[in-house]
């Protein structure tokens, strides 16, 4: 069972991070829809 959500595996926990999942706005547009 999961405790919590973890920085780097199920959000990004840096800007690099979010830069690197999110490149263009139809990759965040995509995760939001899942």
């Amino acid at each position: 069972m999961l405790d919590r959500p973890r920085a780097g595996v199920h959000y990004p926990g840096s800007l690099a991070d979010l830069r690197a999942w999110f490149p263009n706005d139809a990759a965040c547009l995509d995760f939001l829809d899942w």
